[in-house]
């Protein structure tokens, strides 16, 4: 069965719910449970956890191609574009055509 948006939303609104706790109270093992519970899905490619100011608290990926490109004008950087495609061996034929 290939991940819709439907189930990706799904998972986040869930995992969000899940990850409150820890959040307020700045638990790192309460943060990992939730999100070792959420890797277990066969269907996930990848997870990124952020604060409030944006900052990365925790991150997984698994069978994904992944480019970090900048973006510049002339010498100077002005940001990064992140690319992820899930491998398609993990794709199923719908996921494959939304992508």
């Amino acid at each position: 069965m290939a991940l819709t948006a439907e189930k990706a939303e799904a998972i986040g609104e869930v995992t969000a719910y899940g990850l409150v706790p820890g959040g307020l109270f700045e638990d790192e093992e309460a943060l990992e449970a939730v999100g070792a519970g959420t890797r277990r899905d066969t269907e996930i490619g990848y997870i990124v956890v952020e604060d409030s100011l944006g900052r990365t608290l925790g991150a997984y990926a698994k069978d994904v191609y992944r480019v970090v490109e900048s973006i510049r004008h002339g010498e100077r950087d002005i940001g990064k574009v992140h690319a992820r495609q899930l491998s398609r061996a993990r794709c199923g034929p719908s996921a494959a055509g939304s992508r």
